[in-house]
């Protein structure tokens, strides 16, 4: 009865070794081999010769860890695999040379068992956590089998059952090794390819649906570079509907598993978004489902090129069209030449009148050119007669004014060179960039009108001796008005705009300060126009360094002095800082009274 019992075992150990081998699985390793063969050899063993039981049994521990590992894709050092092969060598020869009932063969057989079955345990867990690309149907139906042998082997060794228990436990792990190895293989990505594309190398996925649910299956290796995010789909796991997993392939490739999906859902990007692919499904119906293998194709530079062949369609139907209306306008225009020939033909006629009538036009243009040319020379002297007139209209205007005020007697001039002088040197420094050569004449020209308005002023006040009174110095203050209002009554025939203007600033507001407090009209900053900030400083300086009825003349170290310290509330800050610097000139100017020697 146990013989019978033991060869129902042998005979489906060999079924299975003809079944592992008929099937010949892709890219199977020897190791599955060599695990079921060690099973027959442990039957075998149970019929014949115990020896034979502990050749199989002390090799099959390790070839079930390496064939675990080869399915939870997990690879193993070959030192490992060296070192694992030779403890099953030496255990063996151990049982040759000690025997059976050894307590050495003993304690190495149960270590080798117990480092393998830990050794499956922790690469079916490290796989289960770590590694989504292993199915997860694979990953808990190989736990199971661990589990079942560990829990088979306690109890065997602790009831004396080793034979019955242990041969049932192995056939059972057969049977499971087997279909697993027969789902992967229907499950493999590659072999599937290979059957239904072998033509090319594209990028694979696979899904499959069932009782209305989607699973994902597998994918290839150029799928999973094109598409990173494969990467964290769980094999065998169904696709929740919301997943977010798959990026933007996931929601066409569903799509495509319609008949009815557009056109525009079986083109896709890669992550990346570099490379066009087109998407094409291949349908496998198995028993209780439908396998959808999704072919990826790179059509990223036929993509291009239908682009380019739509653009030029579209620019040779432009240059049509284009052609089109310019054949219509060539038309209109030859229709309109026609009619303009008929109407040259007339015109023609005339023609011969015509050039009469033109050279005796060339001959009166080239009368009126000479005309001009003597009419422009004496314009020319007109604008320089009338420079000269305003010249000597506004120093004869200066030196009247003088020649009323007895206090400040050489004023006009010195107050004109002084100004030249300080004007040069802000052209030096660049500060007068936004003025034109002209510009800067005109304000040296309108120096000497400054104080216009003091002809207005009452001789009994311009020229009292000594302090004025507070009505008097109301009266007096009166004159930048006063005087901007004659200068527009002077200078109204001068054709000099730029002049006028520039001498009604002078006049106007020279007695503005920086800070508001001035007079006429309490301007202040930079609102004070620059010409009238520049003659503020020139116009105070020759008063402070002058003798006047009610004050001594000032030394040049006193005079620089208050201009300095009423840089920022009298004057302009920066004007001033530049008005110091010209110290040098200026003081020689009024030592020697020539102003080209004080440059």
């Amino acid at each position: 009865m146990i013989k019978v019992f033991f060869s129902l075992f042998l005979l489906a150990s060999v079924l299975n070794l003809c079944i592992l081998i008929a099937r010949n699985y892709r890219n199977l390793s020897s190791y599955f081999v060599l695990l079921f063969v060690s099973q027959v050899i442990i039957h075998l063993g149970y019929m014949e010769s115990p020896v034979t039981i502990y050749l199989g049994a002390c090799f099959s521990w390790f070839f079930l860890l390496m064939c675990i590992s080869e399915l939870c894709n997990v690879t193993i050092a070959r030192g490992l695999q060296g070192l694992g092969a030779a403890l099953c060598t030496i255990t063996f020869s151990l049982t040759l040379f000690l025997g059976v009932s050894s307590p050495v063969f003993k304690t190495a057989y149960y270590i080798i068992a117990s480092l393998s079955v830990l050794g499956a345990l922790a690469v079916i867990i490290s796989s289960f956590f770590r590694n989504r690309q292993v199915s997860f149907i694979t990953t808990r139906w190989l736990l199971v089998s661990v589990l079942l042998t560990m829990v088979s082997f306690i109890i065997a060794r602790l009831f004396h059952l080793e034979m019955p228990l242990l041969s049932l436990t192995v056939t059972f792990d057969q049977i499971i090794m087997l279909v697993l190895l027969e789902r992967i293989q229907r499950n493999d990505v590659e072999a599937v390819a290979v059957n239904h594309y072998a033509e090319e190398q594209v990028g694979h996925v696979m899904l499959r649906e069932e009782k209305d649910s989607q699973v994902y299956v597998s994918s290839n290796k150029q799928a999973r570079i094109w598409f990173p995010e494969l990467d964290k789909l769980w094999i065998d796991k169904k696709l929740e509907s919301n997943t977010k997993l798959g990026g933007v392939l996931m929601p066409k490739l569903r799509a495509n598993m319609k008949s009815n999906c557009p056109d525009a859902m079986k083109i896709v990007r890669t992550s990346q978004g570099s490379t066009i692919l087109k998407i094409e499904v291949e349908q496998i119906q198995e028993k209780n489902s439908v396998l959808y293998v999704f072919c990826l194709r790179d059509e990223t530079r036929l993509q291009e090129k239908e682009q380019q062949v739509r653009e030029k369609d579209a620019a040779l139907q432009e240059k049509d069209a284009d052609l089109q209306v310019k054949s219509e306008d060539l038309l209109k225009k030859s229709i309109e030449l026609l009619e303009r020939k008929k109407e040259l033909l007339a015109q023609k006629k005339e023609l011969g009148s015509l050039k009469e009538q033109t050279e005796l036009y060339e001959k009166r243009i080239e009368e009126y050119q000479k005309s001009i040319r003597f009419l422009q020379k004496d314009v020319d002297s007109a604008f320089q007669k009338n420079d000269q007139l305003a010249s000597d209209i506004i120093m004869g205007l200066g030196i009247c004014i003088e020649n009323r005020d007895t206090n400040t007697g050489g004023h006009v001039e010195r107050t004109s060179h002084v100004m030249k002088i300080f004007v040069n040197h802000l052209i030096s420094q660049g500060m007068l960039s936004g003025f034109t050569t002209q510009d800067l004449e005109r304000i040296i020209k309108a120096a000497p009108l400054h104080d216009l308005g003091k002809i207005a002023i009452p001789d009994i006040i311009l020229n009292k001796n000594g302090e004025l009174t507070d009505d008097e110095r109301k009266t007096i203050n009166t004159h930048p008005a006063k005087g901007s209002e004659m200068v527009e009554i002077i200078l109204r025939n001068i054709n000099d705009e730029d002049l006028k203007r520039i001498s009604h600033n002078v006049v106007k507001f020279h007695h503005e300060r920086w800070d508001g407090k001035g007079y006429p009209t309490s301007k202040s900053g930079k609102n004070i126009p620059l010409e009238a900030r520049i003659m503020a400083i020139v116009d105070v300086f020759d008063a402070l360094i002058s003798p006047r009825s009610y004050k001594p003349a000032f030394s040049y170290d006193e005079s620089f002095s208050l201009i300095q310290k009423g840089s920022g509330t009298q004057f302009d800050p920066e004007l001033a800082e530049q008005f110091l610097l010209c110290r040098p000139a200026i003081e020689a100017y009024y030592e020697t009274g020539d102003e080209s020697n004080a440059a």
